[in-house]
């Protein structure tokens, strides 16, 4: 009885141990999607106001909180001292997370389309590259989404992505509210 106690602690320790490193991983995680929110947020007003619309829109859509937290900030970060800051990287967000939900989407597809959309962002035009591979790809129908945004036929917004003639921050308000309307 006295072995069986001794593997039966060893055991319980061995489970434990990874219980909190997967613990400390976790937190660690959460410090640094933080940590993203906070360099992107303007002063603490600001994190503290795009944290509780994050949480508030997970709760909402029932996605995960975590993967939420984690795209805003990135998002924010890329839109950080553009027009996009604020409200608008709030549209963006939502609808991509509103897309996900009623799509059937994974999480990694929702992760796929918001680093689509951040290098959007950081390149300052549209590029076929990401609206039709990287985007497309996870978000069904986004040349349509896309062209009906810009109010123009897949052959025209095919034509004008070749160009390098659509702006990010033009674009992405209107792809955001064409998707919530789709």
């Amino acid at each position: 009885p006295m072995v069986l106690f001794v593997i039966g602690a060893g055991a319980t320790a061995v489970v434990l141990g990874k219980m909190a490193s997967a613990a400390a991983k976790t937190a660690m995680e959460y410090e640094s999607y933080h940590n993203t929110l906070k360099f992107a947020s303007e002063g603490l007003v600001g994190f503290e106001s795009n944290l509780s619309f994050v949480i508030a829109t997970s709760r909402e859509l029932g996605t995960s909180l975590a993967e939420s937290i984690k795209g805003y900030a990135q998002l924010a970060a890329a839109t950080k001292n553009t027009t996009l800051a604020g409200e608008e990287t709030d549209n963006i967000f939502r609808a991509l997370s509103e897309s996900a939900v009623v799509l059937g989407m994974s999480n990694d597809d929702l992760k796929g389309s918001i680093k689509a959309v951040t290098q959007m962002i950081s390149k300052g035009t549209i590029s076929s590259e990401e609206l039709r591979g990287q985007l497309g790809e996870r978000l069904p129908g986004a040349m349509g989404i896309a062209a009906r945004a810009l109010g123009v036929t897949t052959t025209q917004l095919g034509e004008m992505l070749k160009r390098g003639e659509i702006i990010v921050e033009d674009f992405l308000p209107k792809f955001a509210k064409q998707m919530r309307e789709d």
